[in-house]
């Protein structure tokens, strides 16, 4: 009875943790209702233009963002977003809260956003953005890429990870609960691992919130790195298949100890 309560409790936590990462993997695959609100990382260039004008007097921002009503391709030097958002699998821009365009989805997405930001401005002002943004991980896109593909790398595994462990773990046999309890064991782990180099990039981008341009006190410049509620989904999924270790470990000893006593 206990295993079977066990057994049933582990399938609850792996399913749900998988049922989390997907809504984790499909931001920004689009700009629909859904996908749109999750991401990995906000990133907010609304001031920038205000920024930019602080530190170059001379430099007219005339053109700088994307005509509203009508936006091209992102990366076509057409004009900033007023935001951009990156997912795992995917980014977008967006002129408002709803109104974007999002690239095209692939495996293995590389998070370079100074790189992304800067391929939206039109050719005339890429120099004046270049000078005003100091160098920093913001704009290390070799370091930033590196450490997010292999986030990614990571959190897929643990995600499938987690739904091996929900199609193990409902066979009541012994080693099936004792092969699901190693699984998600394992999940957790690159879940938590993943989260984590994800919530270090975020904690080292995020500097150039504080950065300043222009004479006197200084004009913030206008750029804003926002934490992610999808980092936050793959936190949350690593503990919920902390929770499932215990009840399949149990379930584990409970089949166990049964097969021994009818021997």
């Amino acid at each position: 009875m206990r295993g079977a309560v066990c057994i049933s409790a582990g399938s609850f936590f792996s399913l749900a943790a998988s049922i989390i990462m997907v809504f984790a993997h499909i931001g920004q695959i689009n700009t629909s209702a859904i996908p749109r609100v999750l991401s990995m990382i906000k990133i907010d260039v609304n001031g920038l233009g205000t920024g930019i004008s602080a530190a170059s007097p001379s430099t007219s921002v005339s053109g700088l963002y994307a005509n509203t009503t009508s936006l091209g391709q992102l990366g076509s030097e057409g004009g900033l977003r007023q935001s951009y958002r990156w997912g795992l699998l995917n980014s977008a821009g967006y002129t408002d809260g709803t109104f974007g365009t999002a690239n095209s989805s692939h495996f293995g997405l590389r998070f370079k956003p100074f790189e992304a930001i800067l391929s939206d401005v039109p050719s005339s002002l890429q120099s004046a953005v270049s000078s005003a943004v100091p160098s920093s991980t913001f704009t290390d896109g070799g370091y930033t890429g590196r450490y997010s593909i292999a986030a990614f790398y990571i959190i897929f595994i643990g995600s499938c990870l987690a739904f091996l462990t929900f199609l193990f773990g409902v066979v009541p046999q012994q080693w099936f609960q004792a092969f699901a309890a190693l699984l998600s064991t394992i999940s957790a782990l690159a879940l938590a691992v993943g989260a984590a180099i994800w919530t270090a990039l975020w904690a080292k981008i995020k500097t150039v919130n504080g950065v300043t341009v222009g004479s006197g006190s200084g004009t913030n410049l206008g750029i804003r790195v926002v934490f992610g509620n999808g980092i936050i989904l793959t936190w949350v999924a690593f503990g919920v298949m902390l929770f499932a270790i215990i009840p399949y470990f149990v379930s584990f000893r409970a089949l166990r100890r049964d097969w021994w006593a009818t021997r």
